[in-house]
């Protein structure tokens, strides 16, 4: 995402902002599935995520 942020203001503005609005969705569905997935293997093996991210119980 940080690299498309680098282009604002060298493209057309318009295509900018919407391949901008669907990476961030991309972005917050990527972090969801992280949490589904890191949920799957806590409930597997009892080990939680060194990060302290959210598991579903």
């Amino acid at each position: 995402m940080k690299a498309w942020q680098r282009l604002e203001g060298k493209i057309d503005p318009v295509k900018y902002k919407r391949v901008l609005e669907r990476l961030t969705v991309q972005l917050e569905h990527a972090k969801e599935w992280r949490g589904v997935v890191n949920t799957y293997f806590y409930r597997k093996t009892g080990i939680s995520d060194k990060h302290g991210r959210k598991i579903y119980l």
